[in-house]
């Protein structure tokens, strides 16, 4: 018969277990570490259990969240919106990539500034801003800070609209509709010089601004055509004039003055009054206000 005798507490083995280390911290902030006026600190839990925090200036321009990359200067970039919620919300998401230092600026006017001190590799641009709008905004940082590659943030599908932005200096367009965890190694490729979008891409937006030009020469011809008379009437349409007071002003009967209605139509090539206002003030033949 065989006896097991259990181990004593003195034959027992102490088994040392290490502590679990607690998760990193990826942490966004701002060049000062120290809360400025105005400003309001932004904690963000991601997966993993990190959190992102940073200061948010809501006074100044310049709002900065920092990665910093092994090895080399973190890409600077620069997002210009005026949706300022939608921009902040962008740079935290950014603020994660450890190679990313992100700013935001809310105008044109603040992105031209904010160029000049931060010298960004990118910039990531709304094109529908208030005042001097993004598309003059990429053509004056194309001048400035040639350096720099510039890609349009939109949230209509206009191609028009792209192919101005192109025109203008810069090279891709991203949608506010793409993923938010797409948008890094965009800029990544941007910054590498990487095409953003295929040659035959590019090509059919050329052609389409080449077509719209061609439109618009049409359209100055047919202004140009004009004959006082019209011009006249046009210009009381536009100040809002009452058809029926348009033919007292002008000593006209109302069915000479649907005659010249009609023949300003067919002159310009248009279909309704809403039209023919909309093209005459377009290449400055009457104006609003007057």
């Amino acid at each position: 018969m065989t006896t097991t005798i259990a181990p004593s507490s003195a034959n027992r083995i102490a088994v040392a277990r290490p502590i679990p280390r607690p998760a990193p911290v990826t942490t966004a902030t701002l060049l000062s570490r120290r809360p400025i006026r105005g400003s309001s600190e932004i904690r963000r839990p991601v997966p993993g259990g990190r959190t992102v925090s940073g200061l948010i200036d809501n006074a100044q321009t310049g709002c900065q969240h920092t990665g910093v990359a092994k090895g080399g200067r973190p890409i600077s970039v620069l997002v210009v919106d005026d949706h300022r919620t939608f921009a902040e919300a962008l740079a935290v998401a950014f603020g994660l990539e450890k190679d990313l230092d992100v700013r935001v600026a809310s105008t044109a006017a603040e992105a031209v500034a904010a160029a000049e001190r931060m010298q960004p590799d990118v910039v990531l641009m709304d094109v529908e801003m208030p005042g001097v709008d993004g598309i003059e905004a990429i053509r004056r940082l194309a001048e400035t800070h040639p350096r720099a590659r510039v890609l349009v943030l939109s949230a209509h599908d206009e191609d028009l609209l792209r192919a101005r932005a192109l025109e203008a200096g810069a090279v891709g367009y991203v949608s506010k509709a793409a993923p938010i965890r797409s948008l890094p190694e965009i800029v990544r490729k941007a910054r590498r010089g990487e095409p953003i979008i295929e040659r035959e891409e590019v090509e059919r937006l050329q052609r389409v601004l080449r077509h719209r030009r061609r439109e618009e020469a049409t359209q100055r011809q047919r202004v140009g055509r004009l004959t006082p008379r019209q011009t006249e009437i046009l210009q009381l349409m536009a100040d809002g004039v009452p058809m029926e007071e348009i033919a007292a002003r002008l000593n006209l009967t109302r069915a000479t003055l649907r005659t010249h209605v009609q023949n300003i139509l067919t002159r310009l090539s248009v279909h309704t009054k809403v039209e023919a206002l909309a093209v005459a003030i377009r290449h400055g033949k009457v104006s609003v206000g007057s």
